[in-house]
């Protein structure tokens, strides 16, 4: 993954990041893509979320919140993997769509 100090990158791309790990592990149930997903969500939460916020930030370069940043993809591929860290059968489908 790019350096997000040197890169904008956006939670919707780290949304579609998580999707793309988490559907390979799906198809093939192996375990390293599923390892995959979970560093990109932890670093999407360590790049994105400011203490307290309620809301991930739109992008690395910004401050703030933006709906057109399409954080909604981001938290439903945290929920996601979610279903799968926790043992859940799987019901959040796989989207390639930022929404």
């Amino acid at each position: 993954m790019p350096d997000a100090k040197d890169a904008d990158i956006s939670s919707c791309e780290y949304g579609m990041a998580v999707f793309t790990e988490i559907a390979a592990y799906r198809l093939t149930g192996e375990a390293r893509y599923l390892k995959a997903a979970r560093t990109i969500a932890d670093r999407a939460l360590a790049d994105l979320w400011s203490a307290g916020a309620a809301l991930p930030r739109a992008s690395t370069q910004t401050t703030h919140y933006e709906a057109i940043a399409y954080s909604d993809t981001l938290l439903l591929s945290l929920l996601a993997l979610h279903e799968h860290v926790a043992g859940r059968k799987p019901t959040v489908p796989i989207s390639a769509l930022c929404r």
